[in-house]
């Protein structure tokens, strides 16, 4: 099945529930149906192969359930329900809502400031050319430990975002 017929297949779903609830009712009476024929026919009584065909097929809403999960359509339904819910409940508390809004504001903010600083410091080349050859020149064996720690955080980041 291609990419484009599952996408289609998935918004027809989500938008004709109904109809797809009637289809999946028919096909599992055809299916009860068939499985009880066929019993029928190997020689079980009416009441006894129908029943099991259903045992065989076990509950039918168990059946629906696991239908209805294998599609994408119904984490988007599920998230599309929570959302309309969490609307429903931050309306109720405005004050509630505003904590929240400006929590996760600020939240936000912080990780994009603290990304860009070690974005800028510790993942990013130096502008110029050649940065791999800097060298720091210092008096004797003493290093400045915050640019040895750079530099090694460098190394250690320079294959994983490259």
């Amino acid at each position: 099945m291609s990419m484009w017929n599952k996408v289609t297949g998935g918004l027809r779903a989500l938008l004709h529930r109904r109809d797809d609830e009637q289809d999946m009712d028919a096909e599992l009476r055809a299916f009860l149906d068939a499985s009880a024929e066929r019993k029928m026919r190997a020689g079980m009584p009416e009441a006894e192969a129908r029943r099991a065909a259903r045992v065989e097929m076990g509950s039918v809403e168990s059946v629906k359930e696991e239908i209805r999960g294998a599609g994408w359509e119904t984490a988007v339904e599920a998230l599309w329900t929570d959302l309309r819910y969490s609307i429903r409940v931050l309306a109720k508390a405005p004050m509630f809502a505003s904590v929240v809004v400006l929590t996760l504001a600020l939240g936000i903010g912080a990780n994009t400031a603290i990304f860009s600083l070690i974005d800028s410091l510790l993942l990013k080349t130096l502008p110029v050319q050649r940065p791999e050859e800097l060298m720091q020149i210092s008096r004797g064996p003493q290093t400045n430990p915050l640019w040895e720690s750079i530099r090694d955080r460098q190394d250690m980041f320079s294959g994983a975002f490259a």
